[in-house]
């Protein structure tokens, strides 16, 4: 997302100085809500601040991983647990990104 980012700041001629860094969409926008740049966050964390209209906001792709440790063994209960949550979170995310189309 970075390098998509980026690209998209120089094709917009905007040069930000990368000050601060936080792998949290609640604290980024925590710093934008005060002035001190600019966010990428995930479309969860956007239906926060959906109030607000950004004057920048490029679609950036975002997926979602699901990540097994190769140790533990994976059960057809565990797996439908997962397809579950990866169907509602993906609903989800379309109602968001609609709402802030």
């Amino acid at each position: 997302m970075r390098l998509e980012l980026h690209a998209l700041l120089r094709a917009a001629d905007a040069h930000p100085r990368l000050r601060n860094e936080s792998l949290f969409s609640g604290t980024v926008v925590h710093y934008v809500e005060r002035g001190l740049g600019i966010a990428v966050i995930d479309p969860l964390a956007a239906l926060v601040v959906a109030h607000r209209r950004p004057s920048f906001a490029p679609r950036i792709r975002y997926e979602l991983s699901v990540v097994y440790a190769p140790s533990v063994g994976r059960s057809p209960m565990f797996d439908g647990l997962v397809a579950c949550l990866v169907k509602h979170y993906s609903r989800i995310v379309r109602e968001v990104m609609d709402r802030l189309a």
